[in-house]
């Protein structure tokens, strides 16, 4: 199984705690971790090959930076900023042809 993490967004929704640098995925709501790295860990049941982080070429560098471990080529980066459901075709896109014969899930919860 595969799980895709959805972290593109700019996170309009929650301003002004989310700003356009600083999107949600990146804020810490709850306790120490952001939500990007909440994520992660719900998500920790699986190896960290098999999880996926769909974001845009913006977030990158900060996705690199809160989670130094995880797989870089596991990034998939959207070519140009469109809506969510834009991003799962993609992201499906990505994963079918990586891993045709595999089952996958995407977890919205950063989106």
């Amino acid at each position: 199984m595969k799980a895709v993490i959805l972290a593109g967004g700019v996170g309009t929704r929650l301003w002004p705690a989310s700003r356009t640098k600083k999107p949600k995925q990146f804020q810490k709501l709850t306790g120490n971790k952001t939500m990007l790295q909440e994520t992660l860990k719900r998500v920790s049941f699986l190896k960290k090959t098999d999880i996926y982080i769909a974001t845009n070429k913006e977030f990158v560098s900060e996705i690199k930076k809160e989670l130094p471990n995880f797989p870089k080529k596991n990034i998939i980066v959207e070519p140009a900023l469109r809506d969510t459901a834009t991003c799962i075709g993609y992201a499906a896109m990505i994963l079918s042809l990586k891993n045709p014969d595999d089952v996958w899930r995407l977890f919205m919860q950063t989106i």
